[in-house]
């Protein structure tokens, strides 16, 4: 292979976008009988593999592996997807703390790549030590525990694990030369947190509960919005009306609308952003965006695949579509 290089590495993106997935693909799909014909569908658009059953779940699975494997071995430089890939690990200590609890299987659950071997975490959480975790990890891992073993409290147990994923993606921003990957993470832990927040605020959570799922973020600090989601969903729906970082002002707009018509377009934000590196070059950004492409890809098929399986009206699963950046 040659040596890596951005310039050989935006090349070979260029040529891999040809394959992503267009508007028409999309109407193609949503039109499918059967879930079997969106798996044929799938495979002869390229994704998993020639091995992979005809099975959309395991398709799509093995084809955001396939994804990784490509990312890795053309980057140059991996280490600028390390905010992808906490965003596993948390999800992991996730999984293997709740499957733990009810003695349950999690291998199924588990996300790759990551930075954190999940055997550590086990091992973490069976040994309940969990200073085998990276350093940012182990203390929220062990309130984590605590809430979910000693209190019971699972809502708490993902606060604590939530809030620290949030944290660890912001000062990791802090340190990337990539403005628009750092863009594209301060813009989504902002809108995780909003969520968060309005969480909150509809079910009346404490002041304590609030103060451990909120994060300070570069636009909105954490007092001032932990103040108005104590103050009800119609205070903090006011109070980020006035925010217009990220277009958080239209955002809200879309939530009066509907929960999902917000989480929608937060995820389009986030698109938005990543389409700024068509223009681009030479650099990071292409590998950025294709990775994040791809991901919103194996998303957008997820819904579709659901909305197949039970027969849901075409027009519903339409609104819940993401944009494409094909």
């Amino acid at each position: 292979m040659p040596t890596k290089s951005y310039a050989y590495a935006v090349g070979n993106v260029r040529a891999k976008e040809v394959a992503l997935l267009k508007k028409q693909d999309i109407e193609q799909m949503m039109s499918m009988n059967s879930v079997l014909d969106l798996a044929l569908f799938l495979k002869d658009k390229g994704f998993g593999t020639a091995d992979t059953p005809d099975d959309v779940d395991l398709i799509l699975s093995a084809e955001e592996e396939k994804v990784w494997d490509y990312v890795a071995d053309v980057a140059p430089d991996f280490s600028i997807f390390e905010s992808f890939l906490i965003a596993n690990d948390y999800h992991n200590l996730k999984a293997i703390l709740k499957s733990t609890l009810v003695g349950a299987d999690y291998k199924e659950l588990l996300l790759r790549p990551v930075t954190v071997d999940p055997q550590i975490t086990q091992k973490a959480v069976e040994e309940q030590k969990f200073s085998y975790l990276p350093e940012e990890m182990a203390i929220p891992a062990k309130k984590a525990y605590d809430a979910l073993f000693r209190i019971g409290d699972s809502q708490l147990c993902d606060a604590f694990i939530d809030s620290a994923l949030n944290i660890s993606k912001l000062q990791k921003a802090e340190k990337l030369k990539v403005d628009m990957l750092r863009e594209m993470i301060c813009a989504g832990v902002f809108y995780d947190n909003i969520k968060a927040a309005i969480r909150c605020a509809r079910a009346n959570k404490s002041a304590d509960f609030c103060e451990i799922c909120l994060v300070d973020t570069p636009c909105l600090s954490k007092k001032r919005l932990k103040e108005a989601t104590l103050k009800g969903v119609e205070e903090l729906l006011s109070l980020l009306s006035s925010v217009s970082k990220y277009s958080c002002s239209s955002a809200i707009e879309a939530y009066k609308d509907s929960p999902s018509e917000f989480e929608r377009f937060a995820d389009n934000y986030i698109m938005s952003l990543a389409l700024g590196a068509k223009r681009i070059a030479v650099g990071a950004e292409p590998l950025v965006a294709y990775l994040q492409a791809k991901l919103t890809e194996i998303k957008v098929c997820r819904i579709i695949r659901s909305s197949v399986a039970t027969g849901e009206d075409s027009q519903k699963t339409r609104e819940m579509l993401r944009e494409l950046y094909g």
